[in-house]
């Protein structure tokens, strides 16, 4: 550092000292649990795209409690990743009655918590899985 010009001695500092405060470095590295019981409750859900337009309202019982257990499955786990947050394909809306109970976002390979409700988690999960969780919503992922 000591041959670099002042104004990149001084930057590499203040990363420097960010990474070491922990406020990149920690994000990435901290697991992080989302309880997502309230979606048990559910009886319809709404399918979003990146856009935020309606693709479809699913309320068939068994296609509802199928995407509550995946992601029920995927409790744990969730990162804040250093690269900023993943934008899913799908927002997947929960429903009881008018009761919006919270939700999760599929992409290829990986899903999103619903922003409003626990901040901007990410996980990898299995391309295979997501695929799956997609033909059972009848939604198709981008490659």
């Amino acid at each position: 550092m000591t041959g670099a010009p002042r104004s990149c001695q001084t930057l590499m500092r203040a990363l420097l000292f960010f990474a070491m405060a922990g406020g990149g470095i920690g994000c990435a590295l901290h697991r992080h649990t989302i309880d997502f019981r309230p979606l048990t409750d559910a009886e319809r859900i709404v399918v979003r795209d990146r856009n935020g337009d309606v693709v479809k309202t699913l309320d068939d019982p068994v296609i509802v409690r199928t995407a509550v257990r995946f992601i029920q499955q995927n409790s744990s786990g969730w990162e804040d990743p250093l690269r900023g947050p993943l934008v899913p394909q799908y927002l997947l809306q929960f429903f009881y009655s008018n009761k919006d109970l919270g939700g999760y976002g599929i992409g290829r390979g990986y899903i999103v918590s619903n922003p409003t409700r626990d901040g901007f988690w990410s996980k990898e999960v299995s391309v295979a899985d997501t695929e799956k969780l997609a033909k059972l919503l009848d939604v198709r992922m981008q490659k």
